[in-house]
Parts: structure tokens; C-alpha cells; sequence
């Protein structure tokens, strides 16, 4: 099976549902399959061909369209953020070796004359030819569907290599673990380029879900479209959710009428989950655990257990083996801290053009995440951190995140992260860079020495404005060690 055939599908059964919706229009699922058929045509009239990559500098309905397109065609998708600066677009485009650009906006034409790379405007150069030209065999689940680029990237581009076959295990997967359904709608606010937004295109399709498409993350918009697209389901990171509360409590409203809430990217404290219920009242809510290389589903914490198992990322994901091993590779016990590894049909093929990384993290069919973790007796998984993020302070592991969530609990700070820095007597020192709301340096001292062991208290905290993350808002510690040192002493 290959991924156009989930919209053919759905076509056929649920022509007349809306598909996508954005504020440039909307178009039903046949539409979508007749739209995405034309241009399909089209580009292989122009001479895209199977296993050709083309890089994707557009957003919204062109993207789709765009992207379903490709898909039918056997070729490979290599969505960009057109966040990154020329600089960095060009060094994906061409690690990529992309054949074509497909954009919406003209700036990012200009990539063209520098890489003499190929160009179409998505829709405006797309005219649906007069009589549909005859298209390539359908791809089958093993052919490479897209290459995604992980944040943080920029100097040494690392592409994830997905198959369709990966992609339309994800969906399955997500489909089955949060309920998606035909007729619900989705509010999406995530860049399309991001593997959680690409890949649930295709959980969209499949559950035959309508999804309303935001470029811009703004919280007052989100409320009202909510409120008048009749939404039934949101899923955001808890940055952008902590920012929903700034609107106002008229605007908030709307949320009442959610009956699906779902959370992912990074931790949620006890009081941010609070917030999440009052701010959804009738909403189930879950926490989805991922990463771009498995597809990127891993593990969910249900409705039944969000609050129950606050710390805990839930239970692998249907399909999804997940097993806690050591150094050596050997699986560990309940409760046992070691690597977090996966397997499943979601896992992606590999880095492209990168062999040493793909064997460094793909042992036998085996993603090893590179996240500390542990799962207990009842098969819960909970994470403790980044491998390459833990402080070693006087031979003893720490892992920042148990810091960050009990920092969390504080009332007075807006945000936080944990990073190490060289000790010349502890090997490595522990650092908190907060965001502070009210509370004082020495308040957060006196609250993480009543909470946590001696050896894992900040030896500094250091104020700052916003705790520095990338594209997919996940904390770039090495920003923040670059504050420390830049810091007043």
C-alpha cells in the first residue's frame, strides 16, 4: 500500500467531508484527490520522476495538495522550514539533492539561482493540464515517501528517511491510541514541515478527519476558529497551550466545547496540567511521546491516566515495541534506568547519506532514541532525559528534567531548563536558566533544597527572558551554556 491511497480511499467514501481548511478557503476530500491528481500530472509532465527529491518551501492547502502530489508520483518530499535562513535551506536542499523547489511565496524562489535549482510556483506555474499525462506505477510501502530534517541540523544536515510504509503505520497508530474519527475536526497550529504535522496529514486522511491548517500561531485566532469552525480537537505543544491562557476568558470559552486535547514535544508539570482541564473541561487529554525517526509516534498517556501517571510518557503505541537496555544492549528490568529503544513498522529507514548515523542508532531493526528512561511493573515508560544531556556531578548522574519538574511546581516562574557546565571540582556543575514570574533567585534556592537532594541542586540559577528552543520548541542547551558564560560575574 502507498499513501495516495489513503486519500483515494477516503475520496470514495467521504467525498463530500471537508478535508482541509485554511484561511485562503477549503476543499473536500474528493476535491483534494482530483486537485492532488492534476498536479500530479503536471510534474510528471515537467519530468519529476520516481525517487526524485523535491524540496517543499510552501505551507497551507499548496502544501498538501503539493505533498500528495509527490506522493503519487513515487517521488520523496523534503519539506523545509522557512524559518532557517537561505544559508541553512541551502545546505538541506542540497544534502537532499533535491531536483525541484516548489514554493508559494517568491523569496523563496531566489533559493533557485543560487543552488540552479529548478523552480514551480505551487499553484500559480501548476495549470491542470487539459488531458491527465500517464502516470508512473503507484510506489509500493517500501519506497522512501519523505525526508524530514531534525531541528538543530543547520550545520550538518541530518535527514530522516521515512517510507510510506512508515508513515502509514504512524497513522494507524495514532488513529487507534487517540480516537480519531470521520467527522471530527482538528485545529493544526504546528508548522507542516514538522514531522508531528506531516505525519498526521495522513492520520487525517485516514480517519477522514477534517483539519483546519494555521500558519501562524497566534492564541485569540485559535479560540475563535474554534469557536467557529465548531473544532473538536487541538493538538499543540505546551508552549503554545501556556500561551492559550493569555487570551482572554471570553475568548477561552470555546475550549469548552473540546472533547480531544493532545500534548506532546515536552513535559508538562502537575500545575500546567491542572490548567489544561480548566481550560478544556470535557476534553479527553493525552501526552504523546515521539521522535522524528520513528515516524514519530512511540508512546501515549491516555485520558485514564493523564493525571494519574503525571510523570510518565503512557504506554508504548500500538504496533510499537518499546524495551529499557543498557550499555551493552541487554534489556533491563522494571524500574531500571537505561536507554529508551524501540521497534515497529514506523521506524525509519535511516539518516540519508549517512551511514555511520544510521548505524549508530538502528541496530537490528532497533531505534536506540538516545533518551534515559525507565518503565515500571505495569508497563508505563517515564523519561529522565537526553543521554547526551546528563550531568555527571561528582561520578553521580542527573538527569534535568527530574530538576526542571520539580522547578515547575514553584508559582513563580514562567519557564526553565536544567544544563551542565565544567566543574573544575564536580566535573560538571548544575545550572537552572528560569524565566521568573514573581519569584526571587533565592526562593527557587530554598524551594529545589526542600525538594531534592543535595548533589542535584543548582549551584546557579540564572535568570533569563525565554529559555532559547528550536523549531520543534525543544530547549538548545548549548544556547543556553553560551549564556552562562556571557553572564555578569
Amino acid at each position: 500500500m502507498h499513501l495516495f491511497a489513503l486519500l483515494s480511499k477516503t475520496a470514495r467514501e467521504y467525498p463530500l467531508a471537508e478535508a482541509f481548511i485554511s484561511e485562503e478557503g477549503r476543499c473536500t476530500f474528493a476535491q483534494l484527490h482530483t486537485d492532488a491528481l492534476g498536479l500530479a500530472a503536471h510534474l510528471y509532465l515537467e519530468g519529476i520522476r520516481p525517487g526524485m527529491r523535491v524540496a517543499l518551501a510552501c505551507g497551507g492547502p499548496a502544501f498538501v495538495q503539493a505533498a500528495f502530489a509527490l506522493l503519487r508520483l513515487g517521488a520523496v518530499c523534503v519539506p523545509l522550514n522557512r524559518r532557517l535562513s537561505p544559508a541553512e535551506l541551502k545546505l538541506q536542499i542540497e544534502h537532499a539533492g533535491a531536483s525541484a523547489l516548489l514554493y508559494d511565496d517568491e523569496p523563496h524562489a531566489s533559493l533557485s539561482a543560487a543552488l540552479q535549482l529548478r523552480t514551480m510556483h505551487i499553484p500559480g506555474d501548476c495549470k491542470k493540464p487539459l488531458s491527465a499525462a500517464a502516470l508512473p506505477p503507484v510506489p509500493s510501502a517500501a519506497d522512501p515517501a519523505c525526508i524530514i530534517y531534525t531541528a538543530g541540523t543547520s550545520v550538518s544536515p541530518r535527514g530522516v528517511l521515512l517510507s510510506h510504509g512508515n508513515l502509514l503505520a504512524n497513522s494507524a497508530n495514532y488513529c487507534a491510541a487517540c480516537g480519531f474519527a470521520p467527522g471530527q475536526r482538528e485545529l493544526a497550529t504546528t508548522a507542516l514541515f514538522h514531522i508531528s504535522t506531516f505525519s498526521r496529514l495522513f492520520t487525517y486522511v485516514r480517519s477522514a478527519t477534517a483539519c483546519y491548517l494555521v500558519e501562524r500561531f497566534s492564541p485569540d485566532a485559535c479560540f475563535e476558529i474554534i469557536r467557529r469552525e465548531k473544532i473538536t480537537s487541538i493538538t499543540q505543544t505546551p508552549t503554545m497551550y501556556h500561551m492559550l491562557l493569555r487570551s482572554s476568558p471570553k475568548l477561552r470559552r470555546a475550549g469548552a466545547d473540546l472533547s480531544r486535547v493532545i500534548t506532546g514535544a515536552s513535559a508538562m508539570s502537575p500545575a500546567e496540567r491542572k490548567t489544561l482541564r480548566d481550560m478544556f473541561p470535557a476534553a479527553d487529554l493525552y501526552d504523546i511521546y515521539g521522535q522524528t525517526e520513528a515516524g514519530p509516534g512511540i508512546s501515549v498517556l491516555g485520558p485514564q491516566d493523564f493525571f494519574r501517571r503525571a510523570d510518565s510518557v503512557g504506554k508504548p503505541m500500538p504496533c510499537v515495541q518499546v524495551a529499557i537496555v543498557d550499555e551493552k544492549g541487554r534489556s533491563l528490568a522494571a524500574n531500571a534506568i537505561g536507554e529508551i529503544t524501540c521497534r515497529g513498522r514506523n521506524i525509519m529507514q535511516g539518516y540519508f547519506r549517512d551511514e555511520a548515523a544510521t548505524r549508530a542508532v538502528l541496530v537490528r531493526g532497533r531505534l536506540y532514541t538516545g533518551d534515559m528512561g525507565y518503565m515500571d511493573e505495569e508497563g508505563f515508560l517515564y523519561i529522565c532525559g537526553r543521554k547526551k544531556d546528563i550531568i555527571i556531578t561528582g561520578g553521580i548522574n542527573v538527569y534535568p528534567p527530574e530538576i526542571e519538574n520539580i522547578l515547575r511546581l514553584h508559582p513563580g516562574i514562567e519557564d526553565c531548563a536544567v544544563f551542565g557546565v565544567p566543574d573544575d571540582l564536580w566535573g560538571e556543575g548544575i545550572v537552572a536558566a528560569v524565566v521568573l514570574r514573581g519569584a526571587t533567585v533565592d526562593e527557587l534556592q530554598t524551594h529545589c533544597r526542600e525538594n531534592l537532594a543535595a548533589f542535584k541542586c543548582p549551584k546557579l540559577i540564572l535568570p533569563i527572558s525565554e529559555i532559547p528552543r528550536n523549531a520543534a520548541r525543544k530547549v538548545v542547551r548549548e544556547a543556553l551554556v553560551s549564556l552562562w558564560k556571557e553572564r555578569p560575574t
